[in-house]
């Protein structure tokens, strides 16, 4: 098992053999934008996985490695599902994945999420969460 401590984060990546350090309390703001959180449990059989984005991005989640956001588990699609983060709301489109893609419990094909919504992709529930979205300063 890999320690946060030896991995740096590189968009939505670890990298090995690099030391995160905090930023000084003193460089750090908090943006008026919030960044988009999901996050499922080991109870969904995907083990722990978190998601972030900030507003205005767009990202894939699916099984092959061109999805923006790798979950590999049990029926989901290579690419199964778009995300965009768009202000008020976290937009979802179902990308004809084989086994749909639902938000608290029914079937979608495009919806707008907020916080406190679950996704399912495949058997993994993810739930949704806005934090805020610390900004460097200069």
């Amino acid at each position: 098992m890999t320690t946060l401590s030896s991995h740096k984060f590189i968009s939505n990546t670890w990298a090995a053999g690099q030391r995160l350090q905090a930023p000084s309390p003193a460089r750090v703001c908090y943006d008026s934008q919030a960044m988009w959180v999901l996050e499922a449990t080991d109870e969904t059989g995907a083990g722990r996985v978190t998601f972030r984005m900030a507003s205005g991005a767009i990202k894939t989640i699916g099984r092959a490695t061109g999805a923006d956001f790798i979950l590999d588990a049990a029926l989901v699609s290579r690419l199964h599902c778009r995300l965009s983060a768009i202000e008020p709301g976290l937009d979802v489109v179902d990308l004809d994945s084989t086994n749909g893609t639902f938000v608290n419990g029914e079937r979608i094909s495009r919806a707008t999420l907020k916080a406190g919504d679950r996704l399912t992709v495949g058997r993994v529930e993810l739930r949704v969460s806005q934090s805020a979205f610390p900004a460097a300063t200069d």
